[in-house]
This record gives structure tokens, C-alpha cells and sequence, in this order.
């Protein structure tokens, strides 16, 4: 069987090339021509953001330990919390759990209580916790919870005062280490 030529081969090559540089043209100039109807159709899909001003805390629902043991969140009330709801396969999640276990190791000798709550990818939670060296408690929970910890996306966090009233909300993933974060839970470990 005789080999292709040079001629050949290098027409494969500059088709190739030629074919790419096409496609990614035309992706970059269909941005640029249907921008404007992507972000008018986006615009009227945004929800309004949850307003959480005077929100209490409702602490009257169970979760489970990684054990399987049940824990009556009510035991939280009277302390300053940070409630984080997060799920073992959910890749946002997984970035930010060292910083939280980075947290907990500097507030939970000043009385902040921490419950991180996996709500999905149950059968990976034990290696998560192993693998990311998390110190925080890690509680399970698949059912539903009461308002306003009723968010359907993870992760998402709530920091809430020794009184009950949510202090702080932020939905997706943070460094929760940083600085601003200690300030207020340092702050709310005063009150």
C-alpha cells in the first residue's frame, strides 16, 4: 500500500487547521450578533434576591450524622451559627470545604457553632470529609427544611446571630477563611 504524500498530508493539515479557525470564528461572531437577544431573554428569567432583612432563623427540623444518628437542629439555637448547606457532588462545594474547616478550627473555641449539611452525594460524604480534612460537624438531610433554609441550589451558607436573626446569607461557593468572615463572626460572638 503505498504512503500518502507530502502534498497530501499537508493539505489534510491546512483543511484541519483552516476548519478550526472557521468554527471558532463563527462561535466568536454568533456571540457578538446574538448578544444582545441572550441578554434580554436572561434578563427576563432573573428571580428577584431573597431580602433578609429581620429573617429568622427556624430551627425546628432534623438531620442525620454520618453515622446515621438524628440531631435536632433546635440544639443550635442560643449561639451564633454558620449553616452551610452543601451536597458530595457538587464540585463548587468541594472548593471552598477546607476553608471552612479552616474556620471552624479558629471559631469553635469562641462558641460559633458550625453544621455543614450535605443534602446530595451521600455515599461519598465520609471520603469528602476524609479527603478535604473537614473538622466542621457534617450532618445529611434529603427532605425539606423549613423557610428560609428552603433553597434548591448549593452550596449556599447562612451566618445567623446568638438572637436567631440571619445575619448573612451568600448562595454559591466563598473563601470562607477571609478575613471579612472572621470580622463578623467575631462581631456576632460579642453580641
Amino acid at each position: 500500500m503505498a504512503r500518502p504524500g507530502r502534498l497530501f498530508v499537508f493539505g489534510c493539515f491546512t483543511g484541519t487547521v483552516l476548519g478550526v479557525a472557521l468554527a471558532v470564528g463563527g462561535a466568536v461572531a454568533a456571540v457578538y450578533l446574538f448578544k444582545d437577544p441572550i441578554i434580554r431573554l436572561a434578563s427576563k428569567q432573573l428571580q428577584p434576591p431573597p431580602i433578609l432583612i429581620d429573617a429568622r432563623a427556624d430551627y425546628n427540623w432534623e438531620v442525620k450524622t454520618v453515622t446515621g444518628t438524628v440531631f435536632d437542629m433546635r440544639a443550635l439555637e442560643g449561639g451564633p451559627v454558620f449553616l452551610h448547606l452543601w451536597s458530595g457532588d457538587c464540585y463548587a462545594c468541594l472548593t471552598e470545604l477546607e476553608a471552612i474547616s479552616r474556620l471552624h478550627e479558629q471559631f469553635a473555641e469562641q462558641g460559633v457553632v458550625f453544621a455543614c449539611i450535605a443534602r446530595g452525594g451521600f455515599d461519598d460524604v465520609p471520603r469528602i470529609i476524609a479527603e478535604y480534612d473537614l473538622k466542621a460537624p457534617v450532618y445529611l438531610h434529603d427532605g425539606t427544611r423549613p423557610a428560609p433554609f428552603d433553597d434548591d441550589a448549593v452550596p449556599v451558607t447562612y451566618i445567623i446571630a446568638r438572637d436567631g436573626r440571619i445575619a448573612f446569607k451568600h448562595l454559591g461557593s466563598a473563601r470562607w477563611d477571609a478575613p471579612v468572615v472572621a470580622d463578623l463572626l467575631a462581631r456576632l460572638t460579642a453580641e
